[in-house]
């Protein structure tokens, strides 16, 4: 009886599904995930937007301003790509810098 009025969970360890308490009160596992985050989406835009533009090319039909466009929205992904490439470069670089951790980048070597 003593253990259970001891217990200073409300619902003796029941924690809502999906719900983890160790990754809530970690600032680097949060900035870890946002950032893991981006990466998927910048790749899956970046992605969406090669195909669109490889679609506009080949339905230009030999106007030569819808192939400059296709071109456009490929080089415009393909830079964003770079910029996210060097983004996680850049972090990596300021992990080493700065003497933390954040578990992003830890391939990149300095």
């Amino acid at each position: 009886m003593r253990a259970i009025i001891m217990n200073t969970e409300p619902l003796g360890g029941i924690t809502p599904i999906g719900f983890d308490p160790d990754i809530v009160s970690s600032g680097s596992t949060i900035i870890k995930t946002v950032f893991y985050v981006i990466l998927i989406v910048a790749g899956l835009w970046a992605l969406w937007n090669i195909i669109q533009g490889g679609f506009e090319i080949m339905g230009a039909g030999g106007d030569a301003q819808k192939v400059a466009n296709g071109r456009n929205r490929i080089t415009f992904a393909l830079v964003g790509l770079l910029v996210v490439a060097a983004s996680w470069a850049l972090i990596g670089f300021a992990q080493e810098v700065l003497n933390v951790n954040f578990g992003i980048g830890q391939g990149v070597q300095f």
